[in-house]
């Protein structure tokens, strides 16, 4: 799909096709409308979507967080910590029909750029699969060690293959 794009702030009224895109996505690690929406609401200026013809075809989910700590899969947030140090991307999700058009890549760039406007030094987020670890290594991520308990039971529950990774500034 060569269509044009553009990217720009989630809003409330985007929920349910933000929804139905991470359903299609993740089969397995699908996570609840709660879970989902607890994230855009506490942080919802850095949560992003791509649209072509008025059709959400792809969004970035993000929100300040503690480096080196990973959310439980699945969890509503009830809220943000107060000493976040990390833009952390909980999710990136492109229609199937509309991938292999640079569209992660444009809405992981508008995460970049919220993350140096807010001052973070780094990005991290969980690659489920080969496939989101070589995507996201191609973006100059690398794959980072944690050693926190809680956070190595959370990354467990993505599946054997997910890996921390993390983004300098």
């Amino acid at each position: 799909m060569k269509d044009r794009f553009t990217i720009r702030e989630a809003k409330k009224a985007d929920f349910n096709e933000i929804f139905n895109i991470q359903k299609s996505a993740y089969k397995k690690f699908s996570e609840t409308k709660e879970a989902i929406e607890s994230r855009l609401k506490l942080s919802d200026k850095t949560c992003f979507v791509a649209f072509s013809k008025k059709e959400i075809i792809g969004y970035l989910l993000a929100h300040p967080w503690k480096a080196n700590s990973i959310p439980a899969f699945n969890s509503v947030l009830p809220a943000l910590p107060d000493n976040a140090d990390s833009f952390y991307i909980h999710d990136l999700a492109i229609l199937k029909k509309n991938r292999k058009a640079g569209i992660g890549e444009a809405l992981i760039n508008k995460g970049l750029d919220c993350a140096v406007r807010l001052d973070f030094i780094r990005i991290n987020l969980l690659a489920i699969n080969d496939y989101a670890k070589n995507f996201y290594k191609k973006l100059c991520f690398k794959v980072k060690r944690i050693t926190d308990k809680n956070s190595i039971t959370n990354l467990i529950a993505y599946g054997e293959n997910a890996e921390y990774m993390q983004l300098d500034l």
